[in-house]
């Protein structure tokens, strides 16, 4: 494990079941400003599967101050079992839990973090969600499906079948996109769907290429991170870029490789590599110049929180893992450890 940097200060709270007081919810930190010791990056640890150990992280936005397990010192719990990803809407903040099949709902807008709900979602195994019109869009694996959340009473209103196992969701134009990158039987796919809110269904099926996992939003295009394997187990990657409407879609496959993240900041795209992540270049390859390293050799995660680029990595699944944070021009500001596995970050 690498030796955590001297500038690293590590501000702990107390995990005491019922407390919930540290510097990142003290409502009177800021020179006045209520929301100010909320601001920063939140860090989803996915934790060891099974092992209810998922945990969630703050960064201060100085990028030295870091405080752990604040939805344990929220919530006067742990958070559950395989934290899966974070989305932020308004001032409310999102997790989704996979194993433990919930979705928490956080208030940020109160100058404190505070536990609103757990909503239980049935053993759903949710992965990724998205906002559009006041409704949460849920995919989840065991629903084949979408989960439909009204956000104002926090209730399940609908699931729209999609045809296999959902992973990421965009909104783009009105509309709801779906990577199903498995059958229902785990059977390898190529579909992206649309999917209409006001209808609650499907009105339309992309052939991306095998493998979609992935998506980003740029200048009103969809653009397909996929990711696939063979039968001795050798992952492939590539590219899909969809225009809504058109049924034609232009592919690009990059050969052996791992990593599917994809992220748009600035108005270029970002997609992770093996070694961290990279800029893509106009024809939608990764750069092998424009590169942001992960900390250690197992990356993870390349996301970004608006503003910078961030990629994480872990030795394991029972150590601390690392982020490292980059200015869009490469420049390295901070490497922090936080939790074990981060496989989310949003930015507040």
């Amino acid at each position: 494990m690498n030796k955590l940097p001297s500038y690293l200060v590590i501000v702990l709270c107390s995990l005491t079941l019922g407390l919930t007081g540290c510097g990142l919810i003290d409502p009177q930190d800021g020179d006045g400003d209520p929301l100010a010791g909320l601001r920063g990056l939140y860090v989803l640890n996915e934790g060891a599967f099974g092992a209810n150990n998922a945990s969630l992280w703050h960064v201060a936005p100085d990028w030295e101050t870091v405080t752990p397990t604040v939805y344990q010192a929220a919530a006067g719990r742990g958070l559950g079992d395989t934290g899966q990803s974070l989305l932020i809407n308004g001032q409310r903040l999102y997790i989704v839990v996979n194993g433990t099949s919930t979705l928490e709902v956080l208030d940020l807008g109160s100058g404190e973090l505070t536990l609103i709900a757990s909503l239980d979602l049935a053993g759903a195994s949710p992965r990724y969600a998205v906002v559009l019109d006041g409704k949460a869009y849920v995919s989840s694996w065991a629903l084949s499906g979408l989960l439909v959340i009204d956000l104002g009473t926090l209730a399940v209103v609908d699931t729209i079948a999609v045809g296999g196992l959902p992973e990421d969701v965009q909104v783009l134009a009105g509309l709801v996109y779906a990577a199903v990158p498995f059958g229902p039987d785990f059977s390898p796919n190529d579909a992206v769907v649309a999917v209409d809110p006001a209808g609650a269904e499907v009105t339309q099926t992309y052939r991306v290429g095998i493998g979609p996992q992935a998506l980003a939003v740029l200048d009103g295009k969809l653009y397909v991170s996929r990711q696939w394997f063979s039968d001795d187990f050798t992952s492939f990657r590539g590219l899909s870029m969809v225009e809504p409407g058109d049924t034609a879609v232009t592919m690009v496959d990059w050969g052996v490789g791992s990593g599917s993240d994809i992220f748009a900041l600035d108005g270029e795209l970002y997609v992770a590599t093996d070694g961290g992540a990279a800029r893509l270049e106009p024809s939608l390859e990764p750069s092998t110049v424009a590169t942001f390293p992960a900390p250690l050799a197992n990356a993870y995660l390349a996301a970004t929180d608006g503003a910078h680029i961030i990629v994480s990595a872990y030795g394991d699944f029972s150590s601390p893992g690392e982020l490292s944070v980059f200015e869009p021009d490469g420049t390295l500001i901070a490497t922090l450890q936080v939790g074990i596995g981060p496989g989310a970050v949003v930015g507040y």
